[in-house]
């Protein structure tokens, strides 16, 4: 190339590196400087911003609300037509929602008239008591805070409509936010009440009347107060009182007291006395309900009530005579018990049916438990060691669901049950074993089949030995890959494992089993320990021949593997599925997987459990003459005391005493243990079809043992009583050499424990209570109720856990109060904001990610179009 060529050619470049470097720092120079919010000029109009209280304090006193509501709200988006502002609406109850806008009132106006779907405001936040059993003002002002603090407003006012109440978080703090930001805060008071609102706080019934005996039950009631405190629309209370001898009913209609006076809230307090008729010996259900006046007496609803819920219905448990009282746990899922066990009433043992989250409001009323097939750690286990403590009873039934919640020695957590149960069926003994589920991966068993499948690993995976390895695994037209698998050595550590499960799906395709079971076979070749396959399918597979299904069986059986053949399905091919058992085996029926569970059962762990059919319950040597005495009772049936009974392999407990053994083992099947001043009693089989189905139908020879188990006599001249009135609670009956405060801990159903410190006695005055009786304040303890009760509906059963500095002095039931909406003692936020100040200080933007790096190559440009002249100087 020519010099002059060359020359053209470095200025060129020259030229195009300096405009590069240019366009690149003028860029950065920009990006580096970005508009500042809160400097720009308001471009948005002005907001008033609308929060409507709609929960069950403002709507259930006023009859009338959804109408007033909407008047307001017509005549706000007037107010913001003629200032040319915004309209945004947010409702509050339980919760907070965003029911319209931000937008212009004309469309809010359109909603209002039925021209848009919106529904009329309110309505869906009180639509039920549980979404209106609050009033989270705080929360709805976070709601509204972003539209309100937009500095891009010209004007921002605030309307709180409502009574000012609140329940939950301090609303306080996020208005004086909104103040000091300039917000115009208005409030907008609520009309007065039209509607007397009776509710029920309490019911209180004798601890027991005489057989033919009149009675009495003490309400606890209180008032909403209409308008000019009129009581012309009275409600009245409706109750039913039923148990043996058949149900009567009533009406009560209480009189409002002429000198009684509103307390806060225009609540009014007081307690009214209920006659109740004779009635027979038994345990008598007392429900009360509030109905419109004039509703005629009869069985009362379920559902909710004519005028409301959360505090408009109750129920107490009246005991008639000195009869016994047993409650018969069972779990959610198993059926209901047999009309035959309603037989022990006539022996003098009246019976309650319950489920285990329910044991521990009963426990106060009744004399022994019998828990059927219910884990030990699914009992509230500090409330029932302090009722057998006391004297009470308790008779454990054994089977698949006890076997998987059961918890060894120095395993179990805190309070379980299982150290002082008579009988020890842990079985953690035995050899290795891994346990595969191979589960047929054709279409088959998409759907409604694997859920089964799902499920019955649920309940299998627990109740596993500790030596046992579960895993899963499908195939269709090869082996797949482990889909699960349990190592884990407690029941415990198992469920963890089981997270895998909800994410495991059938993976459809062709069918070949001999293939799929000599893949098994052969990755198995190199492990010493055995196992057992479970093979769940409908048999529809490649040709299968006898010759080869023995073949696989064999393959199998060298790499130390058990196979089980479980058939799927009415239509499972019964010509290729008999071919892969051994000689005398049988195809396990599994039908539509409904019972899936108990046949996985049965086929794992059937080192847990003795099944025989020549095999019998008979007498065995308790040393406590009580006892002789019931197995005396027990023998006049003739000697053998239950017939082939599944019974779970299980030891004497240190302490027990023998009832029942089996025969011809002479293994142990029912044994009996004093703790404290009651007895437990554990049963190493359970009535149910597979397991003891003389049990099912009726309690047979197991009566005299329930029976001596409810006459110990249950000491209750210690409990306590742990309620809740006016936003207080109240600890009554607590003895004197109790420490001072004390600690509580409520555990709910789910979730953590609570704690409350009662206040100092120092504080406790002497109260007269009703009929004149005066109760010592050394005895009573109360306190604040903790905010956490609140995120609890009303009557939600929980534990409360009295403890002192030695560690547990109680356990007693508790009925959550429910949200402080139904209290009347709110509190209210009060209407002092500071003036407004200074608008607020927002946070000067950072500069664009990329305006360094456009600097960068700005400087890079610049440095090398620089250099080429410098290079044609340093050349000549």
């Amino acid at each position: 190339m020519r010099a002059p060529d060359r020359a053209r050619g470095s200025t060129t470049l020259e030229l195009t590196l300096l405009a590069g470097a240019i366009a690149s720092l003028t860029l950065a120079t920009i990006l580096a400087q970005p508009q500042v919010r809160g400097t720009r000029a308001p471009e948005l109009p002005g907001l008033r911003a609308i929060c409507l209280d709609a929960s069950a304090s403002a709507t259930a006193p006023r009859s009338q609300w959804p109408r007033q509501v909407g008047r307001f709200l017509r005549e706000q988006c007037a107010l913001a037509q003629a200032d040319g502002h915004e309209v945004l609406l947010v409702e509050y109850a339980a919760s907070a929602q965003r029911t319209f806008g931000p937008g212009s009132p004309e469309e809010l106006l359109a909603h209002l008239d039925g021209r848009q779907t919106l529904l009329v405001p309110g309505e869906r936040v009180a639509a039920t008591a549980n979404s209106s059993a609050g009033s989270h003002l705080a929360e709805a002002l976070e709601v509204m805070t972003p539209n309100l603090l937009d500095p891009q407003r010209t004007e921002q006012i605030l309307v709180l409509h409502g009574d000012g109440t609140y329940t939950a978080a301090d609303p306080a703090p996020a208005l004086e936010l909104l103040a000091r930001g300039g917000v115009r805060v208005e409030w907008a008071d609520l009309d007065p009440p039209t509607r007397v609102r009776l509710g029920i706080e309490e019911v209180h019934v004798p601890p027991s009347v005489a057989a033919g005996a009149p009675s009495a039950a003490r309400l606890e009631l209180y008032w909403q107060l209409a308008s000019g405190g009129s009581t012309a629309r009275l409600p009245q209370l409706n109750w039913s009182l039923s148990g043996p001898g058949g149900a009567a009913y009533g009406v009560a209609r209480p009189e409002l007291p002429s000198s009684a006076s509103a307390g806060m809230g225009g609540r009014l307090r007081w307690s009214i006395r209920l006659d109740l008729p004779p009635r027979v010996v038994g345990s008598h259900q007392l429900r009360i309900q509030v109905t419109s006046a004039g509703t005629p007496p009869g069985e009362l609803s379920h559902g909710s009530s004519a005028l409301g819920s959360g505090d408009q219905r109750a129920a107490e448990w009246l005991n008639v005579g000195q009869r016994l009282r047993l409650a018969i746990v069972h779990r959610e899922d198993a059926p209901a018990l047999a009309p035959g066990w309603r037989a022990l009433s006539q022996q003098g043992l009246d019976v309650r049916p319950v489920h285990a989250d329910q044991l521990l409001g009963v426990l106060p009323e009744v004399d022994a438990v019998l828990t059927l097939d219910v884990g030990p750690a699914d009992l509230p286990g500090h409330a029932m060691r302090a009722f057998i403590d006391s004297g009470g009873g308790w008779l454990a039934t054994i089977g698949w669901h006890f076997l998987g919640s059961w918890s060894p020695a120095g395993q179990a957590a805190e309070g379980d049950l299982s150290s002082i149960l008579p009988l020890d069926p842990g079985n953690e003994g035995g050899t290795e074993r891994d346990v595969v589920l191979l589960v047929d991966g054709s279409g088959s068993m998409a759907g409604e089949p694997f859920e089964r499948v799902r499920e019955a690993l649920f309940e299998l995976v627990p109740a596993a030995l500790p030596v046992d390895r579960l895993e899963l695994r499908f195939f269709n037209e090869s082996l797949g890959p482990v889909e699960f698998r349990s190592t884990g050595q407690t029941p415990a550590e198992r469920r963890k494992e089981l997270s895998p499960l909800l994410h495991a799906a059938v993976p459809h395709g062709g069918t070949d089993i001999l293939y799929a079971l000599g893949q098994l076979a052969e990755s198995r070749r190199r492990t010493d320990a055995s196992g057992l396959v479970l093979l769940l399918s409908d048999g529809r597979s490649s040709a299968v021949s006898a010759s080869a299904g023995a073949e696989a069986r064999a393959a199998l059986t060298r790499s130390r593997l058990d196979l089980s053949v479980l058939a799927v399905g009415e239509h499972a091919d019964r010509g290729c599925l008999p071919s892969l058992l051994a000689p005398g085996e049988e195809l396990i029926e599994a039908g539509d997987l409904s019972s899936l569970a108990g046949l996985l059962q049965r086929a794992v762990n059937q080192r847990r459990v003795r099944t025989d059919p020549e095999q019998i319950a008979v007498a065995g040597t308790p040393a406590d003459p009580l006892f002789r005495d019931v197995l005396a009772a027990q023998q006049t049936g003739g000697p053998e005391l239950l017939a082939s009974p599944t019974c779970a392999r299980a030891e004497w407990g240190a302490g027990s005493d023998a009832l029942w053994v089996t025969q011809p083992e002479g293994k142990p099947l029912l044994a009996v243990k004093r703790h404290g001043q009651g007895w437990v009693a554990a049963l190493a089989t359970t009535p149910a079809p597979a397991w003891a189905p003389d049990l099912v139908d009726a309690p047979g020879a197991l009566t005299p043992l329930l029976m001596a188990l409810a006459s110990a006599g249950v000491d209750r001249s210690t409990e306590v009583h742990l309620g809740h009135e006016s936003g207080q609670l109240v600890l009554e009956q607590v003895p004197l050499a109790w420490p001072d405060p004390l600690t509580c801990e409520f555990w709910p159903p789910l979730g953590g424990a609570i704690q409350w410190v009662s206040e100092s006695t120092a504080s406790s005055a002497l109260r007269v209570g009703v009929g004149g009786s005066a109760l010592d304040p050394r005895r009573r303890r109360t306190g604040p109720v903790p905010d956490e009760l609140a995120a609890f509906p009303r009557g939600t059963l929980m534990e409360a856990r009295i403890l002192g500095a030695d560690g547990l002095l109680a356990s007693v039931p508790f009925l959550a109060p429910g949200p402080a909406e139904w209290s009347g003692v709110s509190p209210r936020v009060s209407r002092k904001l500071p003036a407004a100040g200074p608008a607020p200080v927002l946070p000067r933007p950072a500069p664009h990610p990329l305006a360094p790096w456009f600097l960068g190559l700005g400087l890079t440009l610049g440095f090398a179009a620089g250099l080429a002249p410098l290079r044609r100087l340093w050349s000549r």
